[in-house]
């Protein structure tokens, strides 16, 4: 009865009339308001978070739906969801064309009387994790309930992230030369690992800019009229120094070329490439994309040459005792295709060469040519020649000695190469007078020889051999006293040397194949019977011709 008599009252609230007590009037009606319900979803950690979008690469995902009323409810709320219904974009189901599967096709969310929210029980939806570039897409879900007093529940879409979206620049080719004329430069833009596109036709802004560090080249402003300290500039004008590149519907990549003009300048830059930066945006759908940019490198036009055997290893030298010709390939490399044809000039055994190739008993070596020319096609980056260089097989100690290639070339300029005439008679042999000596309180003479062994003549000037004198290795090598003053027990012999300590140079004077120079040797008189084999006494050697380091062949007391 009570609840009738509330009843009765709400009407009569409702129904309000202006005209009582008077004439006629008019009737408002205030209509009711019902409750909303709006679906969300979150992942189902223990502390659960917010949950918007799955990403193809991401796997399996667990996931619930949360069901929120605008009030508290006065009975309980019971919400019916249908996962992956019609209206959304990505494709549900198990096929090859399918975009994703759920465990389940619906799920169920029940608000408690009181309560204004709710979560249905896990379930997962998983990603096929395709190739196809697609863009993002969505996954809807709608939800009914029996429950009166509540406006029909919106849809809500979660979104299934596409990672094939990827896009990636590359520049071909990637480097140019300093050549003050317009090189043509091909960008591709492409889906990065993808092998078919169904997003449709998409428009790729690339722009063409300076590079950015201590590298980073500077585009001129105006291209018509660079300003000092420009390094380049571009053909493209509507807008400045950007383009478009489409990629078909049906295809993964697109390109376009435009032109790159880099300046012939003063400026040596040859230790490191000036750099161009290439950056790229795309929309698909509604999702801004990012490209992948790429550079270009800015080389000076200079040519590197190396010299290589008929085998094609790399040649740094030939020895004297070599014999015969041997084959040089001179190659002139740039780092970069040449934007058009050039010539480099190459002279074999030019200025700078310490060898002598002149004609004569006195000369080093001798060439199958003087000169080389080397013909680089347009588009190129190398061009080689051969040469047959046949070393003098002599008996003159002259040391190490280079053979020059300086170049030039019509367009650019060119590094130079050189190539070592190594020296077979600078062989050192040390050798004593006596070889033996008798233990005995007296000092001994001991006279050390060094000599370039197999020489007639020497033409590198006077050389100073080190002359070290130490105990002999193994059992029987002699003990040498560290404080000839003081022997200590054990020690067998010691030196007149001392500054520095057992050391001795010797020097063979320019002209001369040897020298010789003399010491001291005390043999200690002991007790230790030492007949059955002699103690050793080891002399090593060393010295410096030129930039090289030769050992000689030591000698033993």
């Amino acid at each position: 009865m009570v609840r009738f008599r509330w009843l009765a009252l709400l009407l009569v609230a409702l129904l309000v009339s202006d005209g009582l007590g008077g004439g006629g009037g008019s009737t408002t009606v205030l209509a009711q308001t019902n409750q909303t319900i709006t679906l969300s979803f979150t992942d189902t950690q223990s502390t659960p978070a917010a949950l918007t979008e799955v990403g193809e690469e991401g796997g399996a995902q667990a996931m619930r739906v949360v069901a929120t009323a605008s009030a508290a409810t006065s009975a309980q709320v019971v919400v019916t969801v249908t996962v992956g219904a019609s209206g959304g974009t990505a494709a549900k189901g198990s096929g090859a064309s399918d975009d994703y599967s759920t465990s389940t096709n619906s799920v169920t969310v029940t608000i408690a009387s009181g309560g204004t929210s709710a979560s249905s029980s896990d379930f997962t939806i998983t990603p096929a994790s395709d190739t196809r570039v697609e863009g993002d897409e969505t996954i809807r879900f709608t939800a009914t309930t029996t429950a009166t007093g509540y406006d029909p529940i919106t849809a809500v879409d979660l979104t299934l992230t596409d990672d094939d979206d990827a896009i990636t620049l590359s520049v071909s080719p990637g480097a140019v030369l300093e050549s003050g004329t317009s090189q043509s430069v091909a960008v591709t833009a492409a889906f990065a690992g993808a092998t078919s596109d169904l997003s449709g036709a998409t428009e790729v802004t690339v722009t063409v800019a300076g590079g950015s560090g201590g590298d980073g080249a500077t585009l001129a402003a105006d291209p018509s009229a660079p300003a000092s300290g420009d390094d380049f500039w571009t053909d493209l004008t509507s807008p400045a120094n950007q383009m478009t590149i489409s990629i078909a519907g049906s295809s993964t990549s697109g390109s376009m070329s435009f032109g790159l003009t880099a300046r012939a300048d003063s400026v040596d830059e040859s230790a490191a490439a000036e750099k161009v930066a290439l950056s790229g945006s795309a929309t698909i759908g509604s999702k801004s994309i990012t490209a992948t940019g790429a550079e270009l490198s800015i080389y000076d036009w200079v040519y590197t040459l190396s010299l290589e055997d008929s085998a094609g290893d790399e040649l740094t030298a030939v020895g004297e005792e070599a014999g015969g010709g041997q084959t040089v390939r001179v190659t002139a490399t740039l780092p970069a295709a040449a934007p058009a044809s050039d010539t480099v000039a190459v002279v074999v055994g030019g200025l700078g060469s310490t060898a002598d190739k002149s004609a004569g008993a006195a000369n080093d070596y001798q060439t199958s040519a003087d000169n080389l020319t080397l013909s680089v096609a347009s588009g190129d980056t190398s061009a080689s020649a051969d040469v047959t260089i046949t070393p003098t097989s002599d008996t003159r100690v002259e040391g190490d000695e280079t053979i020059r290639f300086p170049a030039g070339a019509v367009s650019g300029s060119s590094t130079t190469v050189d190539l070592t005439l190594t020296d077979d008679d600078d062989a050192i042999t040390l050798s004593l007078s006596p070889e033996g000596v008798l233990e005995h309180t007296a000092a001994h003479t001991v006279a050390v020889t060094a000599t370039f062994a197999g020489a007639t003549s020497d033409l590198s000037g006077a050389t100073d051999v080190t002359v070290t004198v130490a105990g002999g290795s193994g059992m029987d090598g002699a003990m040498l006293a560290a404080d000839p003053n003081a022997p200590a027990t054990g020690d067998d012999f010691w030196t007149n040397l001392n500054s520095p300590a057992n050391q001795m140079t010797i020097s063979i004077t320019a002209g001369s194949t040897s020298g010789s120079q003399s010491f001291n040797l005390t043999a200690r008189a002991d007790s230790v019977d030492e007949s059955a084999a002699a103690e050793k006494v080891a002399l090593s050697g060393s010295a410096t011709i030129g930039s090289k380091s030769i050992t000689a062949t030591g000698a033993e007391l």
